[in-house]
């Protein structure tokens, strides 16, 4: 029972985990495009 508990645990932080990984790689992901779109928006004027 306790070492189920535990294992539960574990699997909970790592979904947690993987949550925080893809909502970073989204937050960067659209830093990257908001960066791109004003050096893009630079050079054509």
């Amino acid at each position: 029972m306790v070492f189920n508990k535990s294992s539960q645990t574990a699997e909970n932080g790592i979904a947690q985990l993987e949550r925080n990984l893809n909502n970073f790689f989204y937050s960067a992901t659209s830093y990257l495009m908001e960066i791109e779109f004003l050096l893009s928006s630079i050079f054509i004027y």
